[in-house]
């Protein structure tokens, strides 16, 4: 799975409109960082034991999204409700020498970097390969504590968890997770599931794909929107981030021409001149189905 994407621009046919969007893909970039976080109100103590794989445990997703540390609640037995699995505990690829945390207490965006690319290739590994337009598994990192990270530990927890369906594109939850077998069965024998593919009870002409109201639908029924494919943006020689012009040729040709039609729009979101400039440098080709 590709490593997920940075935050893009939403255009509406000829209009561009700046959105504060971050795809929800496969991969995640860790937030603000505090060394102890509060969870159920109570300040928790961030834990000193190495995690395993094969371990599972409960969070929501605002708290696994926040935190690149693991100052929640212990790993539960795998037979209880959970939402994460630790599929993989690698050491990190590169070498990092400084302080984990800054002044502010966010952690080093390199090491995070680093985290979520180690996680990827175990994942590779360990879990099957989707296409790019899956959305609903999402991978976790979680770094050493403080303290341990001072003292020299450098591993990464990799976790999966899934999207529930029905749960908001803009703040989603977590499904309760199955036995990983049952859920490696899934991913094989039915990966349209874990899809991106969206709902929104204001109609296909609310927002686009993504949305105030927008929620993760099933891709397997007759969801309104399906993401259909990530395209590469062709530009000029130069490699410079396009102009609005270019990248409606762009949409239009690779996306619109290919898949609009009595039944059906397409509607793209393009990468932002920062995402372009780090190499995030494909426009996503949205499917609305008009038409039952």
């Amino acid at each position: 799975m590709p490593r997920s994407r940075w935050p893009r621009v939403a255009v509406a046919a000829t209009v561009i409109v700046s959105l504060s969007l971050v795809l929800s893909g496969c991969f995640a970039i860790a937030g603000p960082v505090v060394v102890q976080a509060a969870v159920n109100g109570k300040a928790s103590v961030a834990r000193n034991d190495l995690p395993r794989t094969g371990q599972c445990w409960q969070a929501t997703f605002d708290y696994a999204e926040e935190y690149a540390t693991w100052g929640a609640s212990a790993a539960v037995n795998c037979a209880e409700f959970h939402q994460l699995y630790t599929f993989a505990v690698p050491t990190l690829n590169e070498i990092h020498k400084g302080k984990l945390f800054d002044k502010s207490g966010f952690a080093d965006q390199t090491v995070q970097d680093d985290a979520y690319a180690t996680c990827g290739q175990s994942e590779e590994i360990q879990l099957p390969t989707f296409d790019d337009t899956v959305a609903r598994i999402r991978l976790e990192a979680y770094l050493p504590a403080e303290a341990q990270w001072d003292a020299g530990a450098r591993w990464v927890r990799c976790d999966v968890g899934v999207y529930k369906l029905g749960s908001s594109v803009a703040n989603p939850t977590f499904e309760g997770l199955p036995s990983i077998t049952s859920l490696n069965e899934a991913m094989k024998d039915a990966p349209a599931q874990f899809d991106f593919c969206v709902d929104d009870p204001g109609g296909l002409g609310s927002g686009g794909p993504r949305g105030f109201n927008a929620v993760y639908a099933d891709c397997q029924g007759t969801p309104q929107w399906r993401l259909e494919d990530y395209q590469y943006i062709y530009t000029s020689p130069s490699g410079d981030y396009p102009n609005p012009s270019e990248l409606e040729a762009q949409y239009a040709l690779s996306c619109q021409n290919q898949y609009a039609d009595s039944a059906h729009i397409t509607y793209p979101y393009y990468p932002s001149k920062s995402d372009w400039n780090d190499g995030d440098q494909e426009l996503e080709c949205w499917v609305g189905r008009t038409a039952n």
